[in-house]
């Protein structure tokens, strides 16, 4: 179960996959990303830097994988990463994979023995294992069914289309509760059914 569960009571959070559309392929805005050719040009000056291509990929992976972190960021509190940043994770977890398997294209297969055996594995490698740490510590995977198409589309698993529904309901009777009444005790009560229907749900999925 994907730790969207976090976000258990969070008060006028919105249940995004409550109406259960949603095939997820749209990809990341990449107007926030940062000017490859800025970084490029200074590390093509460097008689050290990689190959030429191999510059362009490492820019590329710089980009995708701050585009992914800002989003992880800024979905922390309350925590909506899994749902939110799928798009941004599943770029830079393809081009990884690009990288690490891709054995047809000389290019990637330059790439790989230039970032896989020099001093620049460790930056790289690393890079790979953090973004993959951070989805899977947050159990995201738990989220969605399994991968759908090679463009990075994700099917909305039917727990989480269940959980968020639920979630959308208990938040709906605390926000209503509390702008009708401003004793607690009322709020208890008349959102314990819907509490307790969630609560359960939630234990089913962590059984």
């Amino acid at each position: 179960m994907c730790i969207v569960i976090l976000a258990l009571v969070t008060t006028s959070s919105h249940a995004s996959f409550a109406n259960g559309s949603a095939l997820i392929s749209d990809m990341p805005n990449w107007s926030r990303m940062i000017d490859v050719r800025e970084h490029s040009e200074s590390l093509l000056g460097n008689e050290d830097a990689p190959w030429e291509n191999c510059t362009l990929l490492l820019v590329t992976i710089a980009n995708v994988t701050s585009v992914f972190e800002r989003c992880a960021l800024m979905r922390a509190r309350p925590f909506t990463m899994c749902e939110s940043c799928v798009n941004e994770y599943g770029v830079a977890v393809r081009i990884f994979d690009q990288l690490q398997k891709n054995l047809t294209d000389p290019t990637m297969k330059l790439c790989k023995d230039e970032f896989f055996s020099s001093a620049k594995f460790s930056v790289v490698y690393k890079t790979i294992v953090h973004i993959r740490d951070l989805w899977q510590s947050a159990s995201c995977d738990g989220c969605f069914e399994k991968q759908l198409s090679s463009d990075g589309g994700y099917m909305v698993s039917n727990d989480t289309i269940i959980f968020n529904r639920k979630l959308h309901e208990m938040n709906e009777c605390v926000n209503r509760s509390e702008s009708e009444s401003k004793n607690r005790t009322n709020l208890c009560i008349i959102c314990d059914g819907p509490y307790r229907d969630l609560n359960r749900f939630y234990n089913g999925l962590m059984r």
